[in-house]
């Protein structure tokens, strides 16, 4: 269950190459048009209003989640740094590894 990040991103990247879009998590779920998938991130596309457009997010930003995972079987989100399509990639990318708690915290499947 707790491999290697590498491991885990491939799996990841693997899944996200395998979809058009995902939703963030939260009450108002956003779709985000997945347009790149690639070793050093992702490249989505977001329709909501406040964040509309393109956003890259960096392979250090869900490494970062993973590690925080890892060491404490569950994290809470803050508005920002791309929290809720991160743990949303998590929880849909990882189904048998992540499960989401609320709108705002994931977990290890595991704990």
């Amino acid at each position: 269950m707790f491999d290697s990040f590498e491991h885990v991103w491939q799996e990841i990247r693997d899944s996200l190459n395998a979809r058009a879009s995902i939703k963030t998590l939260g009450r108002l779920a956003v779709v985000n048009d997945i347009l790149n998938v690639r070793e050093d991130g992702v490249l989505l596309h977001s329709h909501a209003s406040r964040s509309g457009g393109n956003r890259f997010i960096p392979r250090s930003r869900f490494e970062e989640t993973w590690n925080d995972l890892a060491s404490g079987g569950a994290i809470e989100f803050r508005i920002g740094n791309h929290g809720s399509i991160v743990g949303a990639i998590f929880v849909q990318c990882l189904p048998r590894r992540v499960t989401q708690v609320d709108s705002k915290r994931i977990r290890l499947a595991s704990t």
